[in-house]
């Protein structure tokens, strides 16, 4: 009789760990959003990496309304809104489809596994859910109450926004503006279609500063060098800027020696970049530039001196 009350107990835990869900340290931003110069838009479903890069994660797993212009209108009646190609900054209605979910990934970690009731994320209860904390079933999104809505934390059934209750109101625009929506702004100046694009990178002489941007939309926070021996210097920059970038160029200045570039790739708005260079590098300046997603080039304001530091401290 105890053998058989052991076997019941191990069975009962194996079936407990094959329902939970494996780690899982991804963000899910459900009905993902952009604002342009104030303009609410839905996000389109080739822009899932770039919503997910501008948040600070290298990696995106996206869930798509198929057919999104004829399904759209329908969940949500009487909303005017637009589908945003990040990468062109411009809408895509009739050509795209929009993201109801992206799953951004953090550096070095995979994305979900589904659990055994076919759950992905954490904390859900029901079944087919994607997102985290979402009790029923076929929900996309976090916090939902109820079956197959996609949003955040409504509570009804087939609800499609955030924060709604079944039979009190109906979604709105604004409820669609999260503090999670992706806060762009357009170029300035958008290219000419007939403009050949901009060289890789500037090609400066000497001693030669790049011009300045309008209004900061690149700017270093800070440049410091260390010492690491054998006459050279690990240096890191720190960027940030107002629009997303494709990439960055920086560019180490010292009298008596030739201009050194080096090519990074930001982190949403924000960027370091590192380098090992020769140590008269870490006594000059530094200047930057980058090219937006609409190929145009930008540049921080002015050269800014290389700060030097102690090297970090090696733990036994």
């Amino acid at each position: 009789m105890r053998s058989l009350v052991i076997i019941a107990l191990m069975v009962s835990a194996m079936s407990s760990l094959s329902l939970a869900a494996t780690e899982c340290n991804s963000t899910f931003f459900a009905l993902p959003t952009a604002s342009v110069d104030g303009e609410l838009f839905f996000v389109s479903e080739t822009s899932g990496p770039a919503f997910c890069r501008a948040k600070g994660f290298p990696k995106a797993v996206m869930t798509v309304l198929r057919d999104t212009q004829v399904e759209l209108p329908g969940r949500l009646p009487g909303v005017d809104i637009h589908i945003l190609d990040i990468a062109s900054m411009a809408a895509c209605d009739g050509a795209c489809d929009m993201l109801l979910l992206v799953e951004c990934i953090p550096h070095e970690q995979h994305e979900c596994e589904w659990d055994a009731r076919y759950n992905k994320g954490l904390n859900n209860t029901g079944r087919y859910n994607k997102g985290n904390m979402n009790l029923g079933n076929e929900n996309f999104g976090n916090y939902n109450n109820g079956t197959k809505n996609v949003g955040n934390n409504n509570r009804g059934d087939n609800l499609f926004c955030h924060n709604l209750v079944q039979g009190e109101g109906a979604c709105v625009l604004e409820m669609l503006r999260t503090p999670q929506t992706l806060r762009l702004k357009s170029d300035a100046n958008p290219p000419a279609p007939a403009s050949p694009p901009p060289p890789p990178a500037p090609v400066l002489a000497p001693g030669q500063f790049a011009p300045p941007p309008p209004s900061g939309q690149l700017v270093i926070d800070g440049a410091y060098c260390y010492d690491i021996g054998d006459k050279r210097s690990t240096c890191q920059v720190f960027l940030t800027t107002v629009l997303l970038l494709k990439n960055i160029w920086v560019t180490f200045q010292e009298d008596l020696r030739p201009d050194m570039s080096l090519k990074c790739i930001p982190a949403g708005l924000h960027a370091r970049c590192e380098a090992t260079l020769p140590a008269d590098y870490g006594r000059g300046t530094v200047t930057a530039m980058g090219r937006t997603l609409s190929n145009q080039i930008i540049w921080a304001d002015g050269a800014v001196r290389i700060n030097p530091v102690p090297a970090p401290q090696l733990s036994a």
